[in-house]
């Protein structure tokens, strides 16, 4: 678990196979049976067909697997103070829900927000090269986010996203608007977990 301390200044941060076997292990379960699974996609934005709800049981140990990140993101970039005036000293989150994403070839997420503080992607599958994605358009298969600038203008972080980000994680405000690029080379599932971490009232 000491893995989980490796957080960029981003909020990325690499996981080893161990930590995520539960979700794995979920993920394939799910897949395995597309017909028994809770949809999710109801509520989501996203042009995606397949998106289902994580079981309860699977939220519980995401929720204790990232919530030192969780904690430690808002400690040292000072957000909560920052944006919402409280103490991280008597303050708690929690994980309500958190959903897996089959993406397909074409499929993708329009621009967007979430509700809660944080929100997270941890991709477990990436069927494509940066290289070959290149090939067809420079944005194709990437994960972008926007801020405003000190100049009021609008400026995009851009993750180059293929093979080298599986068993990886982003961490950032619930609030930042961000896309998902569809990719082009290949027919397999790109497969995600996303979710998100509100304050406890």
């Amino acid at each position: 678990m000491t893995n989980l301390l490796q957080l960029d200044t981003y909020g990325v941060v690499h996981h080893e196979l161990s930590d995520i076997d539960f979700l794995l292990n979920e993920v394939s379960i799910i897949q395995n049976d597309f017909n028994a699974a809770k949809d999710a996609s109801y509520k989501l934005v996203g042009h995606i067909k397949k998106q289902y709800e994580l079981s309860d049981n699977c939220v519980k140990q995401l929720e204790s697997l990232l919530m030192p990140l969780v904690e430690r993101y808002s400690r040292e970039k000072n957000f909560l103070t920052n944006k919402y005036n409280v103490s991280l000293d008597d303050t708690h989150f929690c994980l309500p829900d958190a959903w897996v994403n089959f993406q397909e070839k074409y499929e993708y997420n329009p621009v967007h927000n979430h509700g809660g503080i944080f929100s997270f992607v941890i991709w477990l599958k990436v069927p494509y090269n940066r290289e070959e994605e290149d090939e067809t358009g420079t944005c194709n298969g990437k994960f972008e986010l926007f801020y405003q600038d000190t100049m009021g203008g609008l400026s995009a972080v851009t993750l180059p996203i293929d093979k080298s980000f599986e068993n990886t994680m982003l961490l950032f405000p619930a609030q930042m608007h961000h896309c998902v690029y569809p990719f082009y080379t290949s027919d397999d599932y790109r497969v995600s977990i996303a979710g998100n971490f509100f304050l406890k009232s």
